[in-house]
């Protein structure tokens, strides 16, 4: 018998932001992993897949992804305002990050600005990268890393 599922589970708020998102928001997330995973110099399967998932929990079609790499990266876009869902794209960026098992400076120097234009301090993105990395090495599951970063005394 399995065990009953949670029903007060509170829905992932990047899905709500992005079922109003504007195109250029789009756009803008799919640049923003898309620069993280390429500021390196090569961009391997297992960064695409992870941008792929991100895209897809997110409700970013391919058709989205696809029109995004044709269009030009936005100049300026409205990031979210829920510290949530802001959190849980700068953990969508981060694991594209370490998704190929390595850290490269130019990609925390993408993490970085991306995290900034996200409102997050320096300090803030430092540790939300190491918290990454710490969980490719033990396998914590994304929400415990969200909970954490909201437990650790960061306010919107």
């Amino acid at each position: 018998m399995n065990p009953p599922r949670c029903a007060n589970r509170t829905p992932d708020p990047r899905v709500q932001w992005f079922a109003d998102a504007s195109e250029e928001q789009k756009r803008a997330v799919v640049h923003a992993l898309l620069a993280v995973a390429a500021s390196d110099g090569t961009l391997v399967t297992p960064e695409k897949t992870v941008i792929a998932e991100a895209c897809g929990r997110l409700g970013v079609s391919s058709l989205d992804v696809a029109t995004a790499l044709a269009s030009p990266i936005p100049e300026s876009v409205e990031a979210p305002r829920d510290r949530r869902a802001r959190t849980a794209l700068m953990l969508d960026a981060a694991a594209v990050m370490v998704a190929d098992h390595r850290i490269d400076d130019r990609e925390l120097a993408v993490l970085l600005m991306v995290g900034k234009s996200l409102g997050f301090s320096t300090a803030e993105i430092g540790d939300l990268a190491a918290q990454v990395a710490g969980a490719l090495v033990s396998s914590q599951r994304r929400e415990v890393i969200i909970d954490r970063m909201l437990g650790d005394g960061h306010t919107s």
